[in-house]
Order: C-alpha cells, then structure tokens, then sequence
C-alpha cells in the first residue's frame, strides 16, 4: 500500500492491500478520503482527488487525478474515474454507465493542508 504526501484519511475509512495481481493500492498525493470511504484491493487513486463521504470503490478501480467523488456513490470493480471529472451524487458506478459523469473544469489547491477547489469555471 501507498499513500501520497498531503493526504488526508479521514475516520473509519478502509484501505485494502493489493493483490497478486498488481501487488499494492495505491493513493496519491494530496487526496481527501472522508468518513467511511472503502477501498478494496489493487484500487489506483490519482493526485488531488477527493473522495467524499461513503466511497465505496471495488477491487481494480482507477481514479485518476482532479477526481471528486460524490458521498453514497459505489463504484464496481475494473472502473477507471477519468481526470477533471465529477461524479454525480449517490450514484452506482458502472463500467457500463460512462453517462454518470459531468465534465467539471475546476482549480484545486490546499486550504489549511485541505485540497479544495478554489475556482470553478
């Protein structure tokens, strides 16, 4: 298991060591994992993502960077979250429902060691 530097895991959140298959999960730098965000083996989160309150991600899900994950949303496994997008709330992540995302062109940074978005546009 990695975690990048800056991140901040929250209470309750689980994190899964990797399997054979890729041999570790990974969370990269500067993330937000809220209360109670799971996730399963072999998961690849990018940079400056922020997974909101509730997160499930199944095994061999790829989240890469900018990402902002609603609370409640589940993903299923082999599930790769595209950059610069936003997951609409309460949602159940399918590889076969591309539909569930909105393109968000935001600017992140850290507030108080927080990553937030600072600009929306």
């Amino acid at each position: 298991m990695e975690i990048g530097e800056g991140t901040m895991i929250r209470e309750y959140t689980t994190i899964n060591r990797g399997t054979s298959q890729s041999f570790k999960t990974t969370v990269g730098r500067n993330c937000l994992l809220m209360s109670y965000v799971h996730l399963a083996h072999d998961c690849h989160i990018g940079d400056n993502v922020i997974l909101s309150n509730v997160v499930q991600l199944a095994g061999h899900v790829i989240v890469e960077d900018r990402v902002i994950v609603s609370g409640l949303s589940a993903a299923h496994q082999f599930v790769r979250i595209h950059h610069w997008q936003q997951q609409i709330e309460h949602d159940d992540i399918r590889p076969d429902r591309s539909h569930a995302f909105q393109r968000l062109h935001a600017i992140f940074g850290l507030v108080d060691g927080v990553p937030r978005v600072l600009q929306v546009g």
